[in-house]
């Protein structure tokens, strides 16, 4: 199952998507990150410096860090069965 959630990069004003794919998940596991414009590869979250950043592109931008884990957290992510 995959889970979509947009938001607002308050740097470049774009509404952005979030993604969570199946799990489990775990940290850079190219299965969760933000869907951006001109790349087909989900970019890193980087929570605690509320950034998201394509290894691909190398497109950045700002996400909030506590939103993304109370995301994240809600998915049962952190607590795999």
């Amino acid at each position: 199952m995959t889970d979509e959630h947009e938001f607002v990069d308050p740097i470049s004003g774009k509404t952005m998507t979030v993604v969570f794919g199946p799990e489990p998940l775990s940290p850079y596991d190219g299965k969760h990150g933000v869907r951006h414009d001109g790349c087909d590869r989900l970019a890193d979250v980087s929570p605690e410096l509320d950034a998201w950043y394509c290894t691909a592109c190398q497109a950045s931008g700002r996400i909030s860090g506590a939103w993304f884990m109370d995301m994240w957290m809600t998915r049962g992510a952190l607590h795999p069965p």
